[in-house]
């Protein structure tokens, strides 16, 4: 009598999401866009104090 194996479940294959995968993984990219993502933050940021400073006076 032969023993039959059961059929082993197909392994799921992770799916990255769509946004993730046109974002290199490496982390010279990384550091670059965030730090450029903060100077622009920044600069609204004192372009805002600037103006409201001026408008005040």
């Amino acid at each position: 009598m032969s023993r039959r194996r059961k059929a082993e479940p197909l392994k799921q294959t992770a799916r990255t999401p769509l946004s993730m995968r046109f974002w290199p993984r490496s982390l010279a990219f990384r550091v670059i866009a965030f730090s450029t993502v903060w100077a622009i933050l920044t600069l609204i940021v004192i372009f805002t104090l600037i103006t409201t400073l001026y408008r005040q006076a």
